[in-house]
């Protein structure tokens, strides 16, 4: 599998196990102070509002059609994770976006 080299944008050969590679993601998020949501839009997609998951699991959310593009790879170990958080994590997404449209707007 390949993956995304976080500090220069490479993409590289994954070699770290997924513990490891969330124990990096952490340290990298420790150091560069990402808020855990971020809005995205793009004019060439003018109908569609994302959100995007900063942390792990990373995801894009398009709340236009609901339909999430996972950011991570994931082992067999991770699959159960992920099916018990899923839900959870796109409320918190959904959350997030009408807290800030109601900031906009107030």
């Amino acid at each position: 599998p390949k993956t995304v080299n976080l500090y220069q944008g490479r993409t590289t050969d994954k070699n770290l196990h997924s513990s490891q590679y969330r124990i990096f993601a952490w340290l990298f998020q420790l150091f560069m102070k990402l808020p855990r949501f971020l809005l995205g839009d793009n004019t060439d997609h003018s109908e569609d509002i994302f959100v995007v998951h900063t942390q792990y699991p990373r995801f894009i959310l398009n709340l236009a059609n609901d339909e999430v593009e996972w950011l991570e790879d994931f082992g067999t170990e991770d699959e159960r994770l992920l099916r018990e958080q899923t839900e959870n994590l796109i409320q918190e997404a959904t959350d997030f976006y009408d807290r800030e449209i109601a900031r906009y707007e107030g």
